[in-house]
């Protein structure tokens, strides 16, 4: 069973590699929650992705650009707390 918490990241990673953006105003409306508190400790990591070129952040949401798609699994990975997990064996396709 799905907590809150893997709802709101399935919804976010889901968005983020279908449609190469995320809305926060759909994702705080729907979830009830602030974007910037729910995310601060991934902030670190998805600045560095920023930096890199790969997604432009506004007030709004989210936009991953053009070479950010080919990477858009990098950008799921940061936002994907199972991956974070001691111990945790998966394999998935890579990208870096």
């Amino acid at each position: 069973m799905l907590c809150d918490d893997d709802l709101i990241r399935r919804q976010i990673i889901e968005q983020l590699l279908r449609n190469f953006r995320l809305s926060f105003r759909d994702l705080e409306g729907r979830f009830d929650i602030q974007s910037d508190e729910y995310f601060k400790g991934e902030a670190e990591r998805l600045e560095s992705l920023r930096g890199d070129g790969l997604f432009h952040r506004s007030e709004n949401g989210l936009a991953v650009l053009s070479i950010g798609q080919v990477f858009s699994r990098n950008l799921a990975k940061v936002l994907d707390v199972h991956l974070k997990e001691p111990g945790l064996a998966v394999k998935y396709s890579t990208t870096a």
